[in-house]
């Protein structure tokens, strides 16, 4: 135990990402009476100084105890984990506890909570006709357009079975979705009763999944190779292996549309939360201000628009600049990280708040939500070039003119104004600048009366410009899964804005048809799916086809330009 707290001491971290935990798990739920189970006591970002175990008072101690650490670096923040594990074996049957573990973790006694294994009769005479299988694994059958699908491929085989190693034969069909093999992820392995015989059990590959069309879908058998020791060698340094292949059974997978959408819906689906920063909070009307704003989710990235910011008519704001894109997984989930910088100019002085928002479908509530960033707090100042501060600056000019009239009328006794040089010249500027003030008083009317959707259309082909200018410079670092991401999202956004297609309804077959009865001729159409094929291909499996990103680049360019002439 002295050499355990002296390997404790050693681990720790000062920065760490997360919070401290400290918990107890079980590598099976169910094991015959005479076999075995692995306690695993699991302290996560904290140094522990001190453990006690449980009385095993059921169990007899069969390994242990032995400790294992890892430690990452995720955005130059440190996550560390230790963790203490023992091998017991049942004294007799039936449902077992194990008490809690007490750990001292960055000075703070922490307990872990009971938990339950339960114990049955082991039945040696039966033994199963299959020694190994493997299966696919849905975390959901029936999802909505959009909503994450996580496919587990879980290889099960007897203790007994000499399995060295377990590989995919054929590739990933997965026609009708947008899949991320995820890779980098903790394996949970473990042990399984199953018709009475004992398995163990891992993935061997897992993906994800975003439906790109609603309907029913088939994931078709996938072929694997089991690689078994054959007990004999090769040479002295090399066994020999013999090859089975196995397969698994197709499995169904229903993609519901989603309900009318909410007018606020960012075409997010799955959980989200928003997140907000300024570079400043105290300026002037002279001064603008950068707001980021970044979206946490775990749905299809490619259907996400940029948060809308509903300001007051005092806060002018300017179309969103996309800054970056994240992937990572976390708890066996692929999730994505986008951010947005909004630059914001004040007309007035005065005191503001700026609390963005983003509406999403929530899969588990079968709604739409809502969710909240902490607000900005923005103090403006009245600035020396002020141009905000109208009713000043009116009053200003009328005591100007007040004060020129009366200096005028002043210059010289028994002149007077009306009927004078000045008052005909004063005269003839004021109707000569009648027209440009009823002019603009009309076009400012005609302004607050646009249709939203018209003007997002009329602004479709700049808002794919600046995509395509930020693919540009990723083109020139040679960032192959950021330059993808921006090209797919000009042509989805292009098409949501352009020809008016709600985000939840975006797919390469609807984008055509809908150009298609745009009358957008064939090569055009042909173009776009081009394009969309090789970033789904490039961001699945990367792409290292050279100069394929330039050649992408200027037929998006191409494309996207004769699509404006088209349907100018």
């Amino acid at each position: 135990m002295r050499q355990l707290l002296i390997i404790l001491s050693l681990i720790g971290s000062s920065h760490l990402l997360g919070q401290t935990s400290f918990s107890a798990s079980l590598d099976a739920q169910e094991v015959f009476s005479d076999s075995y189970v692995t306690v695993s006591f699991t302290a996560k970002n904290g140094k522990m100084t001190d453990f006690t175990p449980p009385d095993f008072k059921n169990f007899t101690v069969v390994q242990g105890p032995s400790t294992s650490t890892q430690s990452s670096i995720y955005n130059g923040r440190r996550s560390s984990e230790t963790t203490i594990s023992y091998v017991l074996k049942p004294k007799r049957t039936g449902k077992l506890n194990i008490g809690p573990a007490t750990g001292t973790i960055n000075g703070k006694s922490l307990k872990t909570k009971k938990i339950g294994l339960k114990v049955v009769k082991s039945n040696k005479k039966k033994k199963g006709s299959n020694p190994f299988f493997i299966e696919t694994v849905l975390s959901d059958s029936v999802v909505y357009l959009g909503q994450q699908v996580i496919v587990d491929y879980i290889f099960y085989y007897t203790p007994d079975s000499e399995i060295n190693s377990v590989r995919p034969k054929t590739e990933d069909d997965f026609d009708g979705f947008f899949a991320t093999p995820i890779t980098n992820y903790q394996s949970d392995r473990g042990r399984k009763i199953i018709n009475g015989i004992e398995y163990a059990y891992l993935p061997v590959r897992k993906v994800a999944l975003f439906p790109q069309n609603a309907g029913k879908y088939t994931l078709p058998p996938r072929d694997f190779t089991v690689f078994i020791q054959s007990g004999t060698r090769r040479s002295i340094f090399f066994n020999s292996f013999d090859q089975k292949d196995i397969s698994t059974a197709p499995k169904n997978i229903l993609v519901n549309p989603l309900p009318s959408n909410d007018p606020f819906f960012s075409g997010a689906v799955g959980n989200y939360f928003v997140s907000a920063k300024s570079n400043k909070t105290n300026i002037s009307t002279d001064q603008s201000i950068s707001l980021e704003i970044t979206v946490f989710g775990d749905g299809d990235p490619k259907l996400l628009i940029p948060p809308t910011l509903s300001l007051t008519d005092s806060l002018e704001v300017y179309e969103p600049n996309f800054l970056r894109e994240e992937n990572y997984v976390d708890k066996g989930r692929q999730k994505h990280k986008s951010s947005y910088e909004y630059l914001i100019l004040p007309k007035y002085a005065g005191r503001y708040s700026i609390k963005p928002s983003i509406t999403y479908f929530n899969p588990d509530s079968n709604s739409y939500q809502r969710t909240f960033a902490s607000p900005i707090k923005l103090n403006v100042t009245r600035g020396s070039n002020s141009s905000g501060n109208q009713e000043t600056k009116l009053a200003e000019r009328s005591d100007k003119m007040a004060s020129f009239i009366t200096d005028v009328s002043l210059k010289k006794p028994g002149w007077k104004f009306f009927s004078s040089i000045p008052f005909w010249l004063l005269l003839g500027l004021c109707l000569s600048s009648y027209p440009a003030i009823a002019y603009m008083k009309h076009k400012k009317i005609q302004e607050a009366n646009i249709d939203p959707e018209w003007l997002k259309s009329q602004n479709a082909s700049k808002v794919a410009e600046a995509k395509l200018a930020v693919a540009k410079n990723h083109l020139a670092n040679n960032d192959q899964r950021s330059f993808y991401n921006e090209i797919s999202k000009s042509i989805l956004g292009y098409a949501s804005d352009k020809i008016k297609i709600p985000a939840s309804e975006l797919s390469k077959s609807n984008i055509v048809e809908k150009l298609s009865k745009l009358e957008v001729n064939q090569a055009s159409t042909s173009s776009i799916t081009e394009i969309l094929s090789s970033c789904e291909m490039a961001l699945f499996a990367g792409s290292n086809e050279e100069g394929k990103m330039q050649s992408i680049y200027n037929l998006t360019l191409e494309t996207l330009s004769d699509i404006e002439k088209q349907l100018s």
